[in-house]
């Protein structure tokens, strides 16, 4: 009871704060779900996991159902040793559904931020909202991005820890540091952790520098240590996640690339145009403070009083046509080649962040500016390239990594820090009323300034785009692109007076303040959250709203189960794969919903199998299609349209004898011979596997058999084989060295690769029993090494919070 008075209204702004965010997503309450297509692919893509999972009560570490067959490591995996999962699973949930759970979540580590930077509570909570309501968080949301919502909220955490321990305040720091960082990486996207690195490193060096200045480099050093040995303890207790991703990335487009070494190109991450293909371009950084600056998303609803409306209708289009043109019309002009929305902090943000470049001092100051200059200089990517090329060329892992205009994160965290450190500081009196108000009215001119430039001529920006407006459909309908060029501008322009007035409202609000027109803080805290909730709802609601939730039973049936589905099902063969033509057969799990499938959808997918795709797959080479048992294939009649499923007689099934091999000096050399290699009686082998058939001749027997005969578990295969003589078996199998080990009647035995990216196998004379199964010693090392930091992590977390209260006690007495 005591806890609860002292805490009272830390405990009424975090319920305000869930109260929020339910109403925002009142669709929840109405027992709807959010329909996120990137989930959806992931349902797709985790259905065969999943129900061997729930049949069985054991995981498989292998799926067949994408790609031919990949670990299930960033699928549906088990991680039993890492047990911050379940502090995680509380605080990702909360009882209530998604995106309610992932906004409450980020709105409570930002709120704890703010609270250890000394906001009071609602000035805390207007913080935490302002930095939680950026727009790019609830695109990301719309759309399912949920690993990178998680990581960004806890960054919260982790920044906290920091400031705790360079503080003095070293046992909380170190507690919450090292679960905070735990469940950074727990939620498993390190791009968004390696921009966070990014952070901390200019966080450390700015302390650093303060500590000479100051000439406290002991204290230094301690907080230092206690950092990293937080850090380290997380790192052991997330090992199973980290060790099995470095493992697969190896083998990945962001590892090294023996295709592109062969042909004298970069061969270690990704190539730097696909890296660099979205990257916010340096004028579109104005979205920060105008929303639809560069004409908001791709698509946008620019309704029946538009300029394009009336000139599709005066055209003599249909109304209904001209109503649908609209309603997706192709307003976004910036540089990317598509976007959900823009990215939005908020003008109020924007505005107390200008304020606190003129009035706040030190080096916390300097480290948020340079955060913020960092972030933008990264999502800018190939329009900032002599910044962006550097990094990618040479520093550590970032050519790793893709989508640089994600790194706006750090800067929608860094700008919300010292826009509200501003105003509480102002709040509290802090600097002298002259000083206050002569950075007020810097930041109105300059943010205020900016926005009625292009409230009162738009036109100076050119809002055409070539990619679009140059299409044949656009140019050949008379006035149509001038007309779309004139929403667009209009679209510009209401944002700028939108920003502008909310501009004229907080500086009223700020110089209120300052002049002590309104004396209590409370009230100024609470009026500027509700203008920050306006503001910031309203953009938000553009792109995550109500017509985005359906039912539970849509979300829980991803993909409707069609005719040719049933079709294929009837099929009772233990292994065989599908093309689904009916879709982008690499940019959809539909398929792989039901069936084995040649697709998928999988940002990490291995590197060889991209390349027999680009190469072959796509170009519907059948000869691939059918080393990778591609039995049916789903595809519309020409003529009707409707989807009909053709069986491929040509498919080699599951395993083969080859009798002839040709030996390949590197990985282009081997890929190119797939062109008119006669798969049925050859495969290609690279040169360092020749040892394993070296002095071997394989004759063809045509009595020879080699059957899949069980397939108990995702990640093990079962073969029998009856030949006369030694035979090379090759396996409709994706070859993956790291874990699948081969068994001839129990006894372990090698296998190899060949065409590319199949399994083979010198099999001996006789009846045997072939056995694969997935044991990835990565796996099983790193479970071991993630019990242990898991216990350490538990134990240092108990030990640093019962010290912490004592070095409290001692610091109130």
């Amino acid at each position: 009871m005591n806890f609860i008075k002292l805490n009272l209204a830390h405990l009424t702004a975090i319920i305000a704060l869930l109260i929020l965010t339910l109403a925002y997503n009142f669709s929840i309450i109405e027992g709807k779900r959010l329909r996120q297509e990137d989930m959806t692919q992931v349902r797709g893509m985790n259905r065969e996991l999943l129900n061997f999972h729930k049949q069985t009560n054991t995981y498989a570490l292998w799926t067949n159902t994408l790609f031919s067959g990949m670990p299930a490591y960033q699928i549906y995996a088990p991680k039993p040793n890492q047990y911050i999962q379940y502090l995680h699973g509380t605080l990702a949930k909360i009882g209530i559904a998604t995106p309610a759970s992932e906004i409450f979540l980020m709105l409570l580590c930002f709120y704890i931020l703010f609270v250890i930077l000394g906001l009071q509570p609602w000035l805390a909570a207007a913080a935490a909202i302002a930095t939680t309501f950026s727009s790019y968080n609830f695109i990301i949301l719309d759309v399912g991005h949920i690993t990178k919502a998680y990581a960004i909220g806890y960054i919260g955490l982790v920044l906290g820890g920091f400031i705790w321990l360079y503080k003095g305040q070293l046992w909380k720091g170190f507690a919450l540091l090292s679960v905070g960082f735990a469940l950074q990486l727990y939620a498993n996207h390190l791009q968004i952790t390696y921009y966070m690195a990014m952070m901390l490193l200019l966080f450390v060096i700015f302390k650093f520098i303060k500590a000479i200045k100051e000439q406290k480099i002991t204290q230094f050093i301690k907080a230092s240590a206690m950092a990293l040995t937080a850090m380290s303890i997380a790192l052991m207790a997330n090992f199973s996640n980290l060790a099995t991703t470095y493992a697969f990335s190896k083998e990945t487009m962001r590892g090294k690339s023996e295709l592109k070494a062969a042909e004298g190109k970069n061969q270690n991450g990704l190539d730097k145009d696909y890296a660099f293909s979205w990257s916010y371009g340096v004028a579109e950084t104005a979205t920060l403070i105008i929303p639809n600056f560069f004409g908001g998303a791709s698509a946008t609803d620019i309704g029946q009083k538009s300029q394009t409306y009336k000139t599709l209708t005066a055209g003599g289009v249909p109304n209904d046509q001209a109503r649908s043109f609209v309603a997706n019309a192709p307003t976004y002009f910036g540089d990317q080649p598509s976007t959900a929305g823009p990215s939005y902090f908020g003008v109020i943000t924007i505005l107390l962040f200008v304020m606190g470049l003129w009035l706040v001092k030190g080096q916390f100051k300097w480290w948020l500016v340079a955060t913020t200059l960092l972030s933008l200089l990264i999502m800018w990517g190939k329009n900032a390239e002599w910044f962006g090329g550097l990094m990618f060329d040479y520093f550590p892992l970032y050519n790793k990594f893709r989508a640089v205009s994600m790194a706006q994160a750090l800067a929608s965290i860094s700008m919300p820090v010292l826009g509200f450190l501003t105003i509480q500081k102002i709040i509290n009196h802090e600097f002298s009323k002259q000083e206050a108000q002569k950075a007020l009215y810097y930041a109105l001119g300059i943010v205020g300034g900016f926005c009625l430039i292009f409230a009162l001529v738009p036109s100076i920006v050119d809002a055409s785009n070539p990619a679009v407006d140059g299409s044949e459909q656009l140019k050949s309908f008379p006035g149509l692109v001038d007309a779309l060029v004139a929403d667009r501008l209009q679209l510009l322009q209401n944002d700028a007076w939108r920003s502008l007035l909310f501009i004229g409202i907080a500086g009223a609000l700020i110089w209120a303040s300052i002049n002590q027109k309104i004396k209590n803080a409370n009230h100024i805290a609470i009026a500027l959250t509700l203008l920050v909730v306006v503001d910031l709802w309203a953009i938000d609601k553009r792109y995550l709203n109500a017509d985005d939730f359906t039912s539970k039973q849509n979300i829980n049936t991803p993909f409707e189960e069609l005719e040719v589905d049933r079709q294929i099902k009837q099929d009772q063969m233990l292994s065989y794969r599908v093309l689904d033509l009916s879709t982008d057969p690499f940019n959809s799990n539909r398929c792989s919903y039901f069936h084995q499938s040649i697709g998928g959808y999988n940002p990490a997918k291995l590197a060889r199998y991209e390349d027999l795709k680009n190469q072959y797959l796509v170009k519907m080479h059948l000869p691939t299609l059918n080393m990778l048992n591609a039995k049916y294939i789903i595809q519309p009649n020409q003529q009707t349209g409707e989807l009909a499923v053709a069986q491929n007689p040509e498919a080699m099934g599951n395993a083969w004898f080859v009798s002839q091999i040709k030996t390949m000096d590197n990985a282009k050399t081997e890929l190119d011979a797939l062109e008119n290699l006669n798969i049925k009686t050859q495969c290609t082998i690279d040169k360092r596997y020749v040892k394993f058939v070296e002095g071997k001749t394989f004759k063809s027997d045509s009595t020879a058999t080699i059957a899949l005969v069980a397939r108990n578990r995702p990640d093990e295969l079962i073969y029998n084989t009856q030949n006369q003589t030694e035979q090379l078996a090759i396996f409709s199998e994706i070859f993956y060295e790291d874990g699948w080990n081969a068994y001839i009647d129990g006894k372990k035995t090698n296998y190899f690769r060949a065409n590319y990216a199949l399994r083979a196998m010198v099999v001996p004379a006789g009846k045997h029993e072939i056995r694969f199964v997935f044991e990835p010693q990565t796996y099983i090392v790193a479970e071991k090494i993630a019990l242990v930091g898991s216990i350490l992590l538990l134990l240092s977390f108990a030990v640093s919070c019962f010290l912490g209260y004592k070095e409290s006690q001692r610091i109130v007495v």
